[in-house]
């Protein structure tokens, strides 16, 4: 049930926030005072919810509408910066286009790029974005899961090391 995983990213000091589908249900979501303790009437009808990263975290988003290129990039990215991103990543979120969310903390400040040029279908989010999680159900009928290898446990969430 969403309220359960909800429940689980507020107890380890996440905001999460109404979605309609993937998007914000609300058009000024970034500079609104989204409260962290969970605010249990907004989300009453709510189908889908999303996270709003906080800035010692890094999401990164696997693309595969096309052919798993998604997947093979991130593989191709792997061995680029002989850091295997996939089995590294403890949480990592199917999504509902058949890609992945693969959560990491960061332990730097660093700018971090959307995207990287050389990696296609791979995007990077970050501070002030959100993305969709698990047990979200589009209006479509699809879904967002934790993949079945991930320890949802986010105290053992990765540091992404500087590269």
């Amino acid at each position: 049930m969403l309220l359960e995983i909800i429940k689980r990213y507020h107890e380890n000091g996440l905001v999460v926030i109404p979605l309609v589908d993937k998007r914000p249900n609300t058009r000024d979501w970034q500079n609104q005072e989204w409260q962290p303790k969970l605010d249990h009437t907004i989300f009453k009808n709510t189908k889908s919810a999303g996270f709003v990263i906080p800035s010692d975290y890094l999401v990164i988003d696997v693309d595969n509408h096309e052919n798993q290129q998604g997947s093979i990039t991130l593989k191709e990215m792997s061995k680029h910066y002989d850091f295997d991103f996939f089995n590294n990543a403890k949480i990592v979120v199917n999504t509902a286009s058949g890609g992945y969310h693969l959560y990491f903390k960061l332990d730097c400040s660093a700018k971090i790029p959307n995207t990287l040029k050389r990696f296609p279908s791979v995007e990077f989010k970050h501070k002030g974005r959100q993305v969709v999680i698990p047990n979200s159900i589009l209006s479509d009928g699809r879904t967002y899961s934790y993949h079945m290898l991930s320890e949802i446990d986010f105290k053992k969430i990765s540091i992404l090391p500087e590269r």
